[in-house]
């Protein structure tokens, strides 16, 4: 589902599916509220979701600038992701079965080291 959305936005005309231009800073943000404020609500733990948005992320500038597929350097959504995550580290806390959800942990600590 996850690489099929990718796909209609990015082969669509601009303004079928979404306002902003795919591979832009403005798409990636757009996204990533999306997957935060519709889907994630639903099931935080999906880990599809988490390895969506970690698609559109890069952890550094130089590898933003560098990418042949653009990716959005993850510090610049620091303020929007954190508190997700740290959400997400709560619930997976209080059911040790879900702290091996690697993607959600993989962006938890991308987002430290940015």
């Amino acid at each position: 589902m996850w690489s099929y959305r990718y796909f209609l936005l990015h082969r669509s005309p601009a303004g079928t599916f979404t306002s902003h231009l795919p591979d832009t800073q403005e798409f990636v943000k757009a996204e990533l509220e999306y997957v935060l404020h519709e889907r994630l609500p639903y099931k935080w733990n999906n880990e599809a979701c988490w390895v969506y948005m970690r698609g559109l992320l890069c952890l550094t500038e130089a590898e933003e600038k560098q990418s042949t597929i653009k990716r959005v350097f993850i510090g610049k959504f620091h303020d929007l992701l954190e508190p997700f995550v740290d959400n997400a580290l709560e619930k997976a806390e209080a059911m040790p079965e879900e702290m091996g959800l690697r993607f959600f942990l993989m962006i938890k600590i991308d987002l430290h080291l940015s």
